[in-house]
């Protein structure tokens, strides 16, 4: 059994005695024993592992059956990675005192280490019956339930390690990881700036700091707090990740997909981390050329994962990305995205699971259990079709229950009248899981999937007999449970239905409530927004990632045809996207490029008041404005709209076919800057389109046959499949 560790006695300095000068052989057996162990205890202290491994053997040598020096020198094994050396002097240090919590607690921790977790929990259980106290078998219970999936349960074991050993940095650190799980990010912070307080040098207080700063939108401290834990520690996988995270977010894509490779070297079988690689694609990106390297690569990956999959515990913990961003690269996403759903889906087959009431072909009562997800329940256009659900369905045909995506803010008294129940999901995937299915759903109805990667991940479960999504993010989900996506006829395609990997339903009505903001009463001066007076003023109201390459020669083209014109577009949070874009347009059109404006994001009435400085309000190609068309029409500004491939692209259109208004739906790019052109420069023919465009908004405000259309297909499905 000690063979392995008599090794050692060759890792001393040269000339070092084997046994120190002050364990006299005037000294009785026990107190030779101790002194060893006591030394030993120094040096494990010190991380001398060889010197440490002499004095715990040589007490063996003493005393054979020493429970103390067993369980301390499996510790040496255990740091030195020699887990079966180390496993059998935990367990004999156990046989000969059955009641040693330390011993317990020791073995416990090298059975997480070997990914042994059951049994990593039972013994630690053991450990704290002995002493309900022991901070490390709480914290090693605490590590087997948290990679057991059990979130919830291992926070609550990480709080009492804290409590029970507070000059422990690490269980600092799992106890700010696990508030960063439930969200309480100042809770968080705290324990990390505990643990820093600790240990200086602590790369895993760095990295929580470093999320922490990311989620208060303080990139560069985020930044800078990253890096420093990995320059403590090069192999501190946590800390690449999330340098990677943040990389991704600013679109530093070469440099996230860098920081990935640094954490699949450390951990090269890591699933989580092969499929964040592949999901990860630029923001903002160059080119069609860019877009289309980029998509071959991210295909390539994912079928090389398939063919190959690792295993994934949790995918909301571990992996926490969609596709998000390649709904805007005016491809069809049908095939990448059930690449994905399938790659998703072989890393972890959980994702999959079957509600057991979901096997039942009818409703189990008279009125049908209606499930509403959304992440945005209050400022959106998204919240607006969720209350028009609330509002106008039927309360004998259907019993409404509300799930929130914990990224929003609702408020359930204001929010959620009308519902059966409001419920907020926990930002744990399992746990949302059983939250949902408890509920006996009869049909569950994603309003935007693959906006939050919460119920992005939540679609994959069969968690109602009859599963649908609509435009809340209007592109296909590829998910297998996601029966149907509710459109509209006037949105779709003469094609559509190859776009998506679900079941596409043309509504005749557009599937939305829209309640017109109120306009400003006065139209806004420029210099509130620091715009020149003499200008005119192209406002593209949308986010910079929407800005497809494409739109860039539009852009180009009304700056050339209009010497007088400017570009102007709100700024992302990002600094970073900000200067991606303007060199894009650089490259597009040099000599213009100047006369593209960004303005500080703002807020929603100071929004609607900057568009009624705009001369012209533009819709990008490819990603029609649904939200901002609206509010752009209710503030008198029309709106030109160029029809693309995808539905995603033909929002306006739809409005404009339903108002009967076809003058602001034209053929192609130039007739675009035509028309866009016309309208800035010509007061007479804007004052004509305002005309027309106040005379029929209301037509697609408020549409209650709209909600009685949704509501009659719901209804069919819940009873028919």
């Amino acid at each position: 059994m000690y063979r392995e560790a008599t090794r050692f006695r060759n890792v001393t300095a040269k000339g070092q005695r084997s046994l120190p000068v002050w364990l006299e052989p005037t000294l009785g057996r026990r107190e030779k024993i101790t002194a060893h162990i006591q030394a030993g205890n120094r040096m494990l202290a010190q991380n001398s592992l060889g010197v440490a491994a002499l004095h715990y053997q040589a007490a063996l040598e003493l005393a054979p059956q020493e429970p103390v020096a067993h369980s301390n020198l499996g510790v040496v094994f255990t740091r030195l990675g020699q887990f079966e050396e180390a496993e059998a002097h935990f367990r004999r240090a156990v046989e000969v005192k059955s009641d040693f919590a330390d011993a317990l607690a020791n073995l416990s921790g090298l059975l997480n280490a070997t990914k042994r977790f059951e049994a990593a929990a039972q013994t630690a259980r053991r450990a704290l019956n002995i002493n309900p106290g022991h901070a490390g078998a709480l914290f090693c219970l605490g590590s087997a339930l948290f990679a057991q999936g059990d979130a919830a349960a291992a926070g609550a074991f990480f709080k009492h390690a804290a409590e029970a050993a507070p000059d422990q940095p690490m269980l600092w650190n799992r106890l700010g990881e696990m508030f960063l799980l439930k969200q309480k990010f100042a809770e968080a912070k705290t324990c990390f700036e505990k643990a820093l307080a600790l240990n200086s040098k602590d790369p895993s207080a760095y990295t929580g700091l470093g999320i922490v700063a990311k989620t208060e939108g303080r990139w560069d401290d985020a930044n800078a707090l990253l890096v420093r834990s990995i320059a403590l520690d090069p192999r501190h996988l946590s800390g690449w990740l999330n340098l990677a995270g943040v990389f991704a977010l600013e679109g530093k894509t070469p440099a996230a997909k860098g920081a990935l490779y640094m954490g699949l070297k450390l951990k090269p079988d890591d699933g989580a981390i092969r499929l964040k690689l592949a999901l990860t694609i630029p923001v903002i990106p160059r080119s069609n050329e860019d877009i289309d390297a980029q998509r071959a690569a991210m295909r390539r990956e994912l079928r090389a994962f398939i063919a190959a999959p690792a295993p994934v515990l949790d995918p909301y913990l571990q992996i926490n990305q969609s596709n998000f961003h390649g709904g805007y690269y005016a491809r069809n996403e049908a095939t990448v995205q059930s690449d994905i759903a399938h790659a998703l889906l072989a890393a972890c087959p959980r994702l999959g699971w079957d509600a057991p009431h979901c096997a039942n072909g009818v409703p189990r009562g008279e009125r049908v259990r209606l499930g509403l997800i959304t992440t945005f329940p209050e400022k959106h256009i998204v919240g607006q079709l969720f209350r028009g659900i609330l509002e106008n369905f039927s309360r004998e045909a259907f019993d409404i229950v509300v799930f929130v995506s914990p990224r929003s803010a609702l408020i359930p008294s204001a929010s959620g009248e009308g519902a059966t129940r409001v419920i907020t999901l926990p930002p744990d995937l399992f746990e949302a899981q059983k939250i949902v299915a408890a509920e006996l759903l009869d049909v569950l109805f994603y309003l935007d999937v693959l906006v939050d990667t919460l119920t992005y991940y939540l679609a994959f479960a069969r968690l109602a007999r009859v599963q649908c999504t609509t435009w809340g993010h209007p592109v296909t989900t590829g998910i297998p449970n996601v029966d149907y996506f509710l459109s509209a006829a006037d949105w779709e395609p003469e094609a559509g239905e190859q776009h998506y990997t679900e079941r596409l339903v043309r509504l005749k009505r557009q599937p939305m409530y829209i309640r017109l903001p109120a306009a400003p009463k006065t139209v806004a001066e420029r210099a509130e927004f620091n715009l020149p007076k003499g200008a005119r003023l192209y406002f593209c109201a949308q986010s910079l990632f929407k800005i497809h390459p494409d739109f860039d020669l539009a852009l180009s083209d009304i700056l050339r045809r209009d010497p007088g014109g400017i570009i102007v577009l709100p700024a992302s949070e990002h600094p970073h996207l900000n200067l991606v874009l303007s060199e894009r347009f650089k490259t597009m059109f040099p000599t213009n490029a100047s006369r593209v404006l960004l303005v500080p994001r703002m807020s929603p009435t100071r929004f609607l008041r900057l568009l009624t400085v705009a001369d012209a309000v533009l819709d990008p190609f490819h990603w029609s404005g649904g939200n901002t068309t609206i509010e752009a029409l209710a503030c008198g500004q029309p709106v030109v709209t160029l029809p693309g491939e995808f539905m995603r692209g033909r929002l306006s259109l739809g409005f404009y076919k339903a108002m009967g208004l076809s003058e602001l739906a034209v053929r192609d790019a130039d007739e675009f800057v035509n028309v866009n052109i016309q309208i800035a420069n010509d007061p007479a023919t804007k004052s004509l389109l305002r005309e027309k465009v106040a005379a029929r908004l209301p037509s697609i405000t408020e549409d209650l046959e709209a909600m009685k259309e949704l509501e009659a297909f719901l209804l069919t499905v819940a009873r028919n499949g």
